[in-house]
């Protein structure tokens, strides 16, 4: 049986909501998607629009770039897919550090609950 969320979220602790549903870590996410956004603005003039609405990338899904860079212009192909490498690596980077960020606060936090319970 698992059990509920240690922050207080009517969910099961589990991977999959620590790292994307829980409230405790909503604030990291919100700054890793504003982190890429402005990685992205600064490669893109227009604004870049996710599919779904809500950015994922941290999940490892990005939106169809070459649909969006349709417009855009490269002098060669190599030009184009190392613009789009440097994106998709950049989006890669901060969903690893994201991850690095919640999994440590989160073990961290459980092992002074553990300190404060066997105290």
């Amino acid at each position: 049986a698992r059990s509920l969320c240690r922050y207080g979220c009517r969910a099961i602790d589990d991977e999959h909501h620590i790292f994307i549903d829980c409230r405790r870590f909503h604030k990291l996410r919100k700054e890793a998607t504003v982190s890429v956004s402005r990685l992205t603005a600064t490669r893109i003039d227009d604004t870049l629009v996710w599919p779904l609405g809500s950015s994922t990338y941290y999940l490892g899904y990005l939106p169809p770039l070459d649909a969006l860079l349709s417009a855009v212009r490269f002098d060669t192909v190599i030009a184009r897919e190392k613009f789009l490498s440097g994106i998709s690596k950049g989006w890669h980077y901060s969903g690893i550090r994201l991850a690095s960020r919640i999994f440590g606060l989160y073990q961290k936090e459980r092992r002074d609950a553990e300190i404060k319970r066997t105290r």
